[in-house]
């Protein structure tokens, strides 16, 4: 199969998955270069080894789990809003808060983003007062949008300027990012964000976050400031599992597919986590609301995994990565299957026997190896004994 089928896949969520060292990485990278020329919007996460995919794209993450990383995201949020204010593009400003209040919520946070600044900056008898040295004009502007923030204060006795994404009260959203980005380009302050953990009622330093979190929150947050409304959007993810803890793996499609389905886009993933691909087979009440396709990739060489028989989690781990699992409902079928050709003198007793033995040899279940090291031993007997009658 050629590069050409997966990058016109009619699919939006098309999946590479195959054992590291296949060409998965390298096949994106060709898919991002084709795309950069069809003028998409074209937008890429890399695993902080990879070195390609960041050629091939003007945004692009690759997440290091650093709190710089966060903080240079908000920047450019910060940026990009204030111009859109700046020409009266309310639209787009709502657009892009109201998708940043879902990822929040999406990852367990409440919709508002505290930033922390130094202190002296929220006192009008300081930007006004003669010991600042900041411009006159600059300094007035700053100290008329105080009368318009939600500064909040915790126990501690921080103060922190609030955005709330979701209830914009008296234009306070419009009046915070101004005032942010005043503070943060004209003056050069130090901007720190923080988060509010819904399940720990704690305001939290990105820096308090594990890297599994840090990452999906990076990556989330980066898609969302990152994606258009008026062009074809084009995401690219390689190997998004890094960091990322079981659970998180599980759920990373239906995150995707569940914040962005509403937008024009068309993802490409690679990946060797079959675990990222649970949500797939599992729970076909349309969890997951995008199209998808699996290619499997081996030695650069593409394969569509149509098979309804092959798209299951134990399915995925042996056809590609050799593993048995414990108790595997796979492994009962395909024995079945083994069986019933034997009884129909479809397939020899040889050949029986050596799919028993590859099975053996790569089950790491004790059980499991004991009952098809039992059933090997009844086939072999119950042969005999069939041969005996027959002569």
């Amino acid at each position: 199969m050629s590069l050409s089928k997966i990058k016109d896949s009619s699919s939006q969520i098309n999946i590479l998955i195959g054992e590291n060292g296949q060409g998965k990485t390298r096949l994106l990278d060709n898919i991002a270069l084709q795309f950069k020329e069809n003028r998409t919007n074209l937008i890429t996460i890399n695993n902080p080894r990879g070195k390609n995919l960041v050629k091939r794209s003007s945004k692009f993450l690759v997440p290091n789990h650093r709190v710089n990383d966060i903080n240079s995201l908000v920047d450019k949020l910060l940026k990009q809003t204030f111009n859109l204010i700046e020409n009266n593009k309310h639209d787009e400003v709502e657009s892009k808060f109201f998708k940043i209040a879902r990822m929040l919520e999406y990852l367990g946070f409440e919709s508002t983003i505290f930033f922390s600044v130094k202190d002296d900056l929220l006192e009008k008898d300081f930007l006004t007062g003669d010991t600042f040295d900041g411009d006159y004009d600059e300094s007035y502007v700053i100290s008329s949008l105080l009368d318009y923030l939600d500064i909040q204060e915790d126990d501690a006795g921080n103060k922190y300027v609030c955005i709330d994404f979701i209830e914009d009260i008296y234009g306070q959203i419009e009046n915070s990012i101004k005032f942010l980005y005043l503070i943060k380009y004209y003056w050069r302050e130090k901007i720190e964000t923080h988060l509010i953990s819904i399940k720990k009622r704690l305001i939290l330093k990105f820096s308090q976050l594990s890297s599994g979190e840090r990452n999906i929150i990076l990556t989330i947050f980066f898609i969302s400031i990152s994606l258009s409304d008026t062009k074809k959007n084009i995401l690219i993810i390689d190997e998004p599992e890094i960091s990322l803890h079981p659970r998180w793996q599980i759920d990373y499609l239906e995150n995707i597919s569940d914040l962005f389905y509403l937008y024009d886009i068309k993802i490409y993933i690679a990946t060797h986590s079959p675990l990222l691909l649970t949500n797939l087979f599992f729970d076909k009440e349309k969890k997951i609301s995008l199209s998808y396709t699996i290619f499997h990739v081996k030695n650069s060489n593409i394969k569509i995994i149509e098979d309804e028989n092959e798209k299951s989690i134990e399915a995925i781990y042996w056809n590609i990565f050799g593993i048995l699992t414990p108790q595997s409902s796979f492994l009962s079928r395909k024995i079945t299957e083994l069986l019933n050709k034997l009884t129909l003198d479809e397939i020899p007793l040889e050949r029986v026997i050596s799919e028993l033995d590859i099975y053996i040899e790569a089950s790491h279940d004790f059980n499991q190896v004991s009952w098809l090291k039992e059933l090997k031993d009844k086939i072999i007997v119950n042969s005999k004994k069939l041969q005996r009658g027959i002569d």
